[in-house]
């Protein structure tokens, strides 16, 4: 798996995983590793939002019905971005071979101590 194989190379903590198809500004990258670099979180992501805007009405339509989802804010999936401190890498060890990484809740990671 990509993610694997990119922390077998990676060599800082802590780390930011990415889907290839998202947009993220250098400030918000920055921002959530300082937030991590703190210490106190396993966790972190920015917020998120959905650009449908080009997109065909069943697209649009879709990103219009997810976005009205009740899904937990805290929550580290979907957001097509997170990353994880040491600590919080430790605690599930790697990544399956097979999963959705957005979907991944291996071991619960709390974000607070």
């Amino acid at each position: 798996m990509a993610l694997n194989a990119g922390d077998e190379v990676a060599t800082l903590w802590p780390r930011l995983y990415l889907d290839a198809d998202i947009q993220i500004t250098a400030g918000t990258v920055i921002a959530v590793l300082d937030r991590l670099a703190q210490g106190d979180v396993l966790a972190a992501r920015p917020a998120s939002r959905y650009g449908s805007e080009g997109a065909s009405v069943l697209v649009r339509s879709y990103y219009r019905a997810r976005e009205r989802m009740s899904v937990n804010p805290q929550a580290l999936w979907w957001a097509g971005v997170y990353g994880l401190s040491a600590r919080g890498h430790e605690r599930f060890g790697s990544f399956p071979d097979i999963t959705g990484d957005d979907m991944f809740r291996g071991h619960p990671i709390r974000t607070r101590r």
